[in-house]
């Protein structure tokens, strides 16, 4: 292989995948309007699965609060009042506790999995939002 090949594996390798890598990170993060001025009541990053789109830690947003949840990847947001909410699961998936929310909200994904890295905190605090929560 010529010489000049390992220099373009090594200038991707050192510059752009950074920052690719950074683009895609940050973007996790960008809040929806309503969120403006608000406090969450918790918030972390976390992984997600929604429909069949695949998001590993900490590549997806979650955020509670007062009146509604939020789920932030990529370059979308999805905001859920709370009275959409109709059941919240607790459950264990592979290796891991997982968050399933069921919803009947139209124009979301059909399906949210949250993998939270204190899921049983969410849990907790979701009964005094007035969220219908079930563990198995």
């Amino acid at each position: 292989m010529p010489d000049f090949m390992f220099d373009i594996a090594a200038l991707i390798l050192v510059i752009v995948l950074p920052i690719v890598f950074y683009q895609f990170r940050s973007c996790g993060k960008e809040k929806h309007p309503m969120e403006d001025g608000l406090t969450p009541i918790y918030q972390e990053q976390c992984g997600g699965r929604f429909e069949s789109l695949y998001l590993s830690s900490p590549f997806v947003r979650h955020a509670l609060y007062d009146d509604f949840i939020v789920f932030s990847y990529a370059k979308t947001q999805i905001v859920l009042p709370y009275q959409d909410i109709t059941s919240v699961t607790l459950t264990r998936r592979q290796f891991s506790k997982v968050i399933i929310y069921s919803y009947k909200r139209v124009g979301v994904p059909l399906s949210i999995i949250i993998w939270s890295k204190s899921p049983d905190v969410v849990i907790k605090l979701l009964p005094a939002l007035h969220v219908p929560v079930t563990q198995m």
